[in-house]
């Protein structure tokens, strides 16, 4: 099985951070994961379609990664109909 680190180069991206036992993720790293922009994030955000986020601050935005997979696994479907039937 391929980790991250052999299928995707590393980058500039700001790490995840352990805040207590809560990992705290950045939209750079979430975006790099998940493979959409920062703006799409923003949108999502914005819409309240995207995975649940925390506002520290004023601009400062983080995801807690439990709250990410939890999201992602909501997202697996078994056929387009069942897809479309979520939304």
């Amino acid at each position: 099985m391929f980790t991250e680190s052999q299928t995707t180069p590393r980058t500039s991206q700001k790490p995840t951070v352990t805040v207590g036992s809560t990992r705290l993720m950045s939209p750079e790293r979430l975006a790099e994961l998940i493979g959409v922009s920062i703006p799409t994030l923003a949108n999502w955000r914005a819409q309240g379609i995207g995975p649940q986020f925390i506002k520290l601050g004023r601009r400062r935005i983080c995801y807690v990664e439990t709250d990410v997979e939890s999201w992602i696994k909501s997202r697996v479907f078994q056929n387009t109909i069942e897809a479309q039937l979520a939304r």
